[in-house]
């Protein structure tokens, strides 16, 4: 009982304002000396750990403390805890050197006690601290190995802290949605632990990651959040942080008075516990407003300031690198050590069985032996029965693709005549000057010549895909001219250019003869124009150019201004196994069989295929074909 009234004491202190911090320390003082150790040892961790942001220098040395207390009553749960408080505080003070081996040291001490709990924060510290020294994929390994010990415990207030600091190293390596997924997940589990300080970190986070996305309305209503939750006494440099954000969010929204408010106050909290990056932040943001308000002369100071503050900060930063440089290479050099005396100890140890092994290696040979010989008696038979089950399977399969190829052959032959004769009725239609006037009728003419052609070179590439995949079109490349092949295969399309007011331009400086089979170069021209038209918006634009001339190979662009793709569907659209179809925009209909068989035409012609493309900015698909022979030209 009398250690419970003491604990809550203590706890009451700690609730005091700053104007009675030396009362608490005296009060304290004699509240530990009257308790017994392990009361004192609570105490002096609880201390250590409240008082890390507020009053580290006064933190530090509880913790110190702390330490000598539980190693005296050989207390090591609580040692490793003290390792964790004690390197947190280095961390604070900006002493990346100190904390980095207080931290390892810890870790040690937990994996040789087997504290899996020690463990677990010891590797979320360490990974914490090579998030602030910019080392990202070494702190994702460790908070990887901390996660794993967080769900083994079910430990949710240690899973919670694992995925908010994965969530800051996928911020900073710009993988938003990951950091947006992870800090998500924290944020839950902070919720149902009803940790309001640390929800609120997991809030300021959020608003981080929203700021990078240009999303300046959710930013800004996550701070908000994060600032009334986030307690003004203990977690000052959250605050600090969440007044620099909202006040960047303001500027950002030409909100000049609310963002020059925002970064007074975060002034005032930087320098109120004396942190450099706020105060630099804060004077930025301030110079940034003094230039949108035309005050010259401050932001000239401000700017300043804030070149100072650069100056001082990279050099705080490059000595805190250097010195965790030298940690890792001195506890490197001793694990290298530790490592070379465990293998001397390993070879005596197997000097010693060397001899028993081997017996047993010789009797166990031969009980392998037998086993082996009946292993493999099964083995044949089972593989001898797979052979005629998979004979079995081959001749099936083979009976099915032949069946599919005769159908999709079937299919394009007897569909092919019947839709041609429908679309040349439809421009005769078209053409007779009885329906000149009538705009209604010529319009649903212009539909059905755009759907039967579009169904024409579906059932087109539906029937070179069958004729390819059996093997059956005829390769023979001859001396060609690309420019008379493209101009018929233009005219063909002219119908379509139409009904879509299409500007075409074709630009070749010169005649190319290029040594390539016929029907393939037609098919590769009339797929990638029926491509651009299909993608083109009405009045858009489509040029076919003579890109560039390299080693002897002509290199022809076909440049749309239409709806474009993104990297997605650019590593996929030249696919042999994957065929996307999408709608055009006067929802044309298509088989994604186009640009494979493309691909594969233009590559069986010994050139390449490529494109370029962005969401709303049209796309340019290039292909290279070899040059003729000179005595052809």
């Amino acid at each position: 009982m009398r250690q419970i009234i003491v604990f809550l004491c203590f706890c009451l202190l700690l609730t005091q304002s700053k104007s009675q911090s030396s009362y608490i320390s005296d009060s304290l003082a004699m509240k530990m000396a009257s308790s017994d150790d392990t009361v004192k040892l609570d105490m002096l961790l609880g201390l250590s750990w409240d008082l890390r942001n507020t009053a580290p220098e006064e933190a530090l040395s509880y913790g110190q403390e702390a330490m000598e207390l539980a190693l005296k009553m050989q207390d090591m749960e609580r040692y490793v805890q003290a390792h964790s408080y004690v390197g947190t505080i280095y961390r604070v003070l900006g002493d990346y050197n100190k904390a980095t081996d207080i931290f390892f040291n810890g870790l040690d001490l937990a994996r040789k006690h087997q504290i899996k709990e020690g463990e677990g924060y010891a590797l979320i510290n360490i990974g914490n601290l090579y998030i602030y020294l910019e080392y990202y994929t070494n702190a994702i390994d460790y908070l990887n190995q901390a996660e794993k010990i967080a769900v083994d415990l079910n430990n949710k207030g240690m899973l919670a802290y694992v995925l908010l600091n994965k969530g800051r190293a996928s911020l900073y390596l710009k993988d938003y949605e990951k950091a947006l997924e992870y800090i998500l997940q924290s944020l839950d589990l902070r919720i149902e632990l009803g940790n309001k300080e640390a929800q609120a970190v997991c809030l300021k986070y959020l608003g981080d990651i929203y700021l990078k996305k240009n999303d300046s309305e959710k930013a800004a209503f996550y701070y908000e959040q994060a600032r009334e939750l986030c307690p003004a006494d203990s977690q000052k440099d959250l605050l600090g942080s969440i007044y620099l954000q909202l006040s960047n969010v303001s500027l950002g929204e030409k909100n000049l008075r609310k963002a020059l408010n925002h970064a007074d106050q975060a002034l005032g909290v930087g320098k109120e516990i004396n942190s450099r990056m706020i105060i630099r932040d804060a004077l930025k943001v301030k110079s940034e407003i003094s230039l949108q308000l035309n005050d010259h002369k401050s932001a000239a100071m401000e700017l300043s300031k804030v070149i100072q503050y650069n100056d001082t900060l990279f050099n705080q930063q490059l000595s805190e690198k250097i010195s965790n440089l030298e940690v890792q290479y001195e506890r490197q050099k001793r694990q290298i050590e530790i490592d070379l005396l465990n293998k001397e100890q390993e070879i005596r140890e197997l000097k010693l069985s060397k001899n028993r092994a081997i017996i047993f290696g010789l009797v166990l040979a031969l009980a392998i032996m037998a086993v082996t010989g009946s292993f493999l008696i099964f083995l044949m038979r089972k593989v001898r029965r797979q052979n005629k089950t998979l004979k079995s399977q081959k001749l099936e399969l083979t009976r099915v693709n032949t069946a599919k190829d005769k159908m999709f052959m079937v299919i394009g032959h007897d569909l092919r005549g019947p839709i041609g004769s429908c679309k040349a009725l439809l421009e005769l239609l078209l053409e007779d000057a009885e329906l000149s006037n009538n705009a209604d009728q010529i319009e649903t003419l212009n539909v059905l010549i755009q759907s039967a052609q579009s169904v024409g070179s579906l059932l087109e590439n539906l029937l070179l895909w069958a004729k390819n995949q059996g093997g059956e079109i005829a390769f023979q490349p001859v001396p060609l001219s690309m420019n008379a092949i493209l101009d018929q295969t233009v005219s063909l399309h002219k119908t379509l250019f139409a009904q879509k007011r299409i500007d075409l331009r074709v630009k070749f400086n010169k005649e190319y003869l290029v040594t390539a089979d016929h029907n393939m170069l037609s098919t590769i021209f009339r797929n990638l124009i029926s491509n651009s038209i299909k993608f083109s918006h009405q009045d858009g634009k489509i040029e076919i150019f003579d890109h560039e001339v390299v080693d002897n190979m002509v290199v022809v662009a076909v440049k749309d201004n239409g709806v474009g793709f993104d990297e997605k569907i650019m590593d996929i659209i030249f696919s042999q196994d994957n065929f996307i179809t999408t709608i055009g925009t006067k929802n044309e209909i298509g088989s994604g069989l186009g640009l494979s068989i493309c691909k594969e035409f233009v590559e069986r012609n010994g050139g390449k295929i490529w494109a370029e493309s962005s969401p709303g900015k049209g796309s340019t698909f290039y292909f290279s074909l070899p040059l003729a022979p000179v005595k052809w030209k």
